[in-house]
């Protein structure tokens, strides 16, 4: 049998447009010649058709990045292998709209989002589960990553902030009861939006836990959603969170 196109694009994951088009492909390269006989303009529109339909999938298929705190390669998020080791360490120019990061649970740092989606591809950062397709099929993926992701955050920052407008039609997404937690100190907080006000953001899952009976030196809040500038927060999804704080 003749190398088919499928054999070209099985790397890919279950579901990808790619994979129906090489399909499409694959049926023609491989057909007996005596079968395709008699409607050639039929066979080149079909052919027109799987290569149409690549390119429709090449200008709008979303990526997927990693974020793994163990990793030990390239660090660039490619998987797990090689996935950035840090919120901080995510190339924000690489994120497009429509983008997934799949989150390793471990300990990281706080982080502020760097790029915004659209109302048709919202960017997504999720903790990763053992019953996601594609993550599980990436190299070095370990059924451990399936675990709680924990931000640690210093005094005067913030575990995840979005300002000046930049994060929204943004989802975070632990997935799980507590799959997210961010534990705070003093003059800090969980999630803030500050200055010019994102718009479709989508917290789920989060939990904050406080820093135990302090002494505040400034404001130490679980959930700052309150920008102060205008056009004031509109669209905010805010579901399934928890907040421990003890406070003096």
């Amino acid at each position: 049998m003749k190398p088919g196109f499928l054999q070209i694009f099985h790397i890919l994951p279950v579901g990808s447009p790619f994979l129906a088009a090489g399909y499409v492909l694959d049926r023609f390269h491989n057909k007996p010649a005596e079968s395709t006989k008699g409607s050639p303009k039929t066979i080149r529109a079909s052919i027109l058709l799987a290569i149409v339909w690549l390119m429709c999938a090449m200008s709008t298929h979303s990526a997927v990045w990693y974020v793994n705190h163990s990793a030990t390669g390239a660090n660039i998020g490619s998987d797990w292998n090689n996935a950035w080791t840090d919120f901080s360490k995510i190339n924000w120019s690489s994120v497009n709209p429509g983008d997934t990061i799949f989150v390793a649970g471990g300990s990281y740092a706080n982080f502020t989002i760097g790029k915004s989606g659209t109302a048709s591809a919202p960017i997504k950062i999720e903790r990763v589960r053992a019953s996601d397709a594609i993550p599980v099929l990436a190299p070095g993926w370990k059924p451990a990553f399936d675990s709680q992701v924990v931000q640690t955050v210093p005094t005067g920052q913030s575990g995840i902030y979005i300002t000046q407008g930049i994060g929204s039609f943004l989802t975070v997404d632990g997935r799980v009861n507590a799959g997210w937690r961010i534990n705070i100190s003093d003059a800090s907080s969980g999630v803030e939006i500050d200055q010019a006000a994102a718009t479709n953001v989508a917290l789920r899952h989060i939990q904050v836990n406080g820093p135990g009976i302090i002494t505040e030196t400034g404001d130490t809040r679980g959930f700052d959603l309150s920008p102060g500038a205008v056009p004031y927060q509109r669209h905010l999804l805010w579901a399934y969170h928890q907040q421990h704080l003890s406070l003096q």
